[in-house]
């Protein structure tokens, strides 16, 4: 009976060279998994637009739509946008610019 033997798996003895010739086509491999490895329902997808005239108007704007993209460049571009954004507001709001009649 095959479940009285002592190994029920086959195993295999790997020698220095043989994990260091894994280890070098595990490497070359590993950023082709990396970019693969987004799975359909974990995608980040982002659409990038750049208005042209402004928005009141909106005729013309320049899009770029990336099924794949990295969502902490992303989020963190923008964080700078918005926090920016605020700055300037703040800015205006403490120093006033220039008025006449004032």
């Amino acid at each position: 009976m095959a479940l009285s033997r002592r190994r029920l798996w086959p195993t295999v003895v790997l020698t220095q060279a043989d994990v260091a010739e894994l280890e070098r086509r595990l490497a070359a491999v590993c950023p082709a998994l990396r970019d693969e490895a987004w799975l359909p329902h974990w995608e980040y997808q982002a659409e990038h637009k750049l208005p042209i005239v402004p928005e009141p108007l909106g005729l013309a704007s320049l899009g770029l739509s990336e099924r794949r993209a990295d969502p902490l460049a992303a989020i963190g571009a923008l964080a700078i946008v918005v926090l920016s954004a605020v700055a300037i507001l703040a800015g205006v709001l403490a120093w006033p610019p220039w008025v006449p009649g004032k």
